[in-house]
C-alpha cells in the first residue's frame, strides 16, 4: 500500500513524519507522493485541506493527526499514533466516513471544490448585488458583501461566524448564509442561513460587479470582467474518504471546540 504525508512546517510535526516513513516502510509499506493510496496530515484543518485539494481526484483514504487540540477534520492526536497504525493494518474494521465535496462552477468554464465552503465577496470594501436562483425558482436579490455557501462539516467555520446554524457531519446538506446583507426600504433579503438538501442547484448572476473574488476552502481565486455571466453551485461527484476516532464524537468536538 502507498502512502504520503503532507505536514505543518515545524519541527513536532517533522519528527512524527520520520517516525511513521520508518514504522510503515518497515511494515511493507510505499511511500509515494504522486499516487497514493493513504494520506497522512500533520497539523491542523487548515493542513487537512490543503492536502485534499492536492488529492481529492485520486481518492485516498486521509488521516488528520493533530498537533494540538482536537479538530474537526484532524481527529487524532499525536500521541495516537500507535492507535492509527493499527487502525490502517485493519481497514475493514476501521471507522471510515465518506464526506462530499461542493463545487463551483463558473461559467461552465472552471470548477472548483471545497470540503468545507465556497465564499463569494466583494473587493475593496466593495458590496455585491447577484440575484440568487434555487432550482430555477427565483428567491431574492442580494445586496451584501458577500455569500457562503457550506458543507455539514464545514458549517462549524466561517459559516458559524456569519451566523449560519451548526449542523452535524452526518448530513449531506448546503447551507446558505449572507454576509452583512444591506436590509432598507430599497433592499431585502433572508437575513438567515438556509438550509437545502444535497440535490439543491444554486445560480447566481446578475453581478453589479465584475471584479470580485471567489474562496474555496483556504484557496481562492480574483475573477475579472465577469460580465453577464453566472456562477452555480452544488454538489460535485467527488467525496472524501476519512479516518475517524472512535473514542471522539461530534458533540464532543463541539463540546471542546466552543464551550470548554
Amino acid at each position: 500500500m502507498r502512502f504520503c504525508i503532507v505536514t505543518k512546517l515545524n519541527e513536532k510535526c517533522n519528527k512524527l513524519k520520520e517516525l511513521i516513513i520508518n514504522v510503515l516502510t518497515n511494515k511493507g509499506y510505499t511511500f509515494d507522493e504522486n499516487n497514493p493510496d493513504l494520506v497522512f496530515i500533520l497539523g491542523g484543518d487548515g493542513t487537512f485541506l490543503r492536502a485534499v485539494k492536492n488529492y481529492f481526484k485520486i481518492d485516498p483514504l486521509f488521516i488528520g493527526i493533530n498537533e494540538g487540540n482536537l479538530g474537526f477534520l484532524c481527529e487524532f492526536l499525536m500521541e495516537d499514533i500507535n492507535e492509527v497504525i493499527n487502525s490502517i493494518d485493519n481497514l475493514s474494521e476501521a471507522n471510515i466516513i465518506s464526506y462530499p465535496l461542493l463545487q463551483v462552477n463558473i461559467n461552465d468554464e472552471n470548477i472548483l471544490y471545497a470540503l468545507n465552503e465556497i465564499r463569494i465577496e466583494g473587493i475593496n470594501g466593495n458590496s455585491l448585488m447577484f440575484d440568487i436562483e434555487i432550482n430555477n425558482d427565483f428567491l431574492e436579490r442580494l445586496n451584501a458583501d458577500g455569500i457562503c455557501f457550506s458543507t455539514a462539516i464545514g458549517s462549524s467555520g466561517i459559516n458559524k461566524g456569519l451566523g449560519g446554524s451548526l449542523v452535524s457531519p452526518d448530513l449531506e446538506v448546503i447551507e446558505l448564509s449572507e454576509k452583512t446583507p444591506i436590509n432598507n426600504r430599497y433592499y431585502s433579503s433572508l437575513r438567515n442561513s438556509l438550509i437545502l438538501n444535497k440535490d439543491a442547484i444554486i445560480n447566481l448572476s446578475g453581478f453589479s460587479y465584475n471584479r470580485f473574488n471567489i474562496y474555496y476552502d483556504n484557496s481562492f481565486n480574483e475573477i475579472n470582467n465577469f460580465n453577464n455571466k453566472n456562477i452555480v453551485i452544488s454538489y460535485s461527484k467527488y467525496r472524501v474518504k476519512i479516518l475517524k476516532n472512535k473514542e471522539m464524537s461530534y458533540v464532543n468536538k463541539l463540546n471542546d471546540s466552543f464551550i470548554n
